[in-house]
């Protein structure tokens, strides 16, 4: 059962390894090309891509408010926050 459990634990491991990588390529490899428009997909209409650039702007304006609040710089409130998240990941898992 423990090997059963392992091969099935290195399979996903491997399965999502190689989903990164093919992210990673679609979305960084590709040049000159607005991320906004890509996510929204081939048939986006421009009211599409409007809303999510500025979706996008709210999240990086709300990081960088929030950052200031703290008196921190942006870099750190991320690095803090992936801090957090995996200790928060961590405890779940535990339970």
């Amino acid at each position: 059962m423990a090997r059963f459990v392992a091969r099935r634990l290195i399979g996903m491991i491997a399965v999502l390894f190689a989903i990164s990588v093919i992210v990673f390529l679609i979305f960084n490899v590709i040049p000159n090309s607005d991320p906004a428009a890509r996510i929204a997909g081939k048939n986006a209409n421009p009211a599409l891509i409007a809303q999510l650039n500025e979706a996008a702007s709210v999240i990086d304006g709300a990081a960088k408010d929030t950052a200031d609040a703290l008196g921190i710089s942006p870099a750190t409130l991320k690095r803090r926050w992936a801090l957090a998240r995996a200790w928060l990941f961590r405890e779940m898992s535990e339970r």
